[in-house]
């Protein structure tokens, strides 16, 4: 009551007193930062690995029970949680909203260079800031499309992109990594001349049996 009186007493104070809130305010939201993606979960990180059709049990036992037994006791983890497919691997990682990702990057980078080495066809682990596939973790996307009268179709040129525009996109300060979505991956087609490969004794399905069961993707 003593303070509407007052107010009402002094209207020039008054306004001078909400003039200066309203300053301090106007003043406060142009300080505050501005974000993308503001970060208001808790942080985590993601660990791929790709391995040719590897079965899920082979991808358990020789790439993610290593992979947990370096990762487990890290810095403020909160869960760990890995999932084996049909020629890959995740390993989501979640962790305290107080911890220093940066340090944390660095020394998940250290414990995965103390791995044993991994299988010869497999790829390299591929560590990525934030919960792995999801598009909501893609900053940009990029689409090709051929101009009127270019052959086609946009399948065929894949491999293009993948030597010309992809290293260039890579080489962006702050590009931590580029997935080309388009089409499937390169194929090698053993193509038999039926009467010949009879000439010769050999045996089609034999072949096709040791094809599909070699080991050497270099093979």
């Amino acid at each position: 009551m003593n303070l509407t009186q007052t107010s009402l007493k002094n209207p020039a104070a008054l306004a001078v007193a909400v003039a200066i809130v309203l300053f301090f305010g106007l003043y406060s939201i142009g300080q505050l930062p501005v974000q993308l993606f503001p970060d208001i979960e808790q942080p985590r990180m993601t660990i791929r690995t790709d391995w040719r059709a590897a079965a899920p049990k082979e991808i358990e036992s020789e790439i993610l029970e290593p992979q947990e037994d370096v990762l487990l006791g890290l810095p403020g983890l909160v869960s760990l949680e890995t999932n084996a497919n049909r020629g890959g691997s995740w390993v989501n990682l979640t962790f305290d909203l107080e911890t220093d990702m940066q340090q944390t990057l660095i020394e998940v980078i250290s414990r995965m260079n103390r791995l044993p080495p991994l299988p010869r066809d497999a790829d390299p682990p591929f560590i990525m800031m934030g919960e792995g596939g999801g598009a909501n973790q893609a900053l940009s996307w990029f689409f090709v499309q051929l101009m009127p009268g270019t052959p086609g179709p946009i399948e065929d040129y894949r491999q293009e992109v993948e030597d010309l525009i992809k290293p260039r996109l890579e080489s962006i300060p702050g590009v931590a990594g580029i997935d080309i979505n388009a089409g499937g991956p390169d194929q090698l087609q053993i193509v038999f001349d039926p009467y010949r490969a009879a000439e010769l004794g050999i045996d089609i399905p034999t072949v096709a049996a040791i094809a599909g069961q070699a080991n050497d993707v270099s093979g």
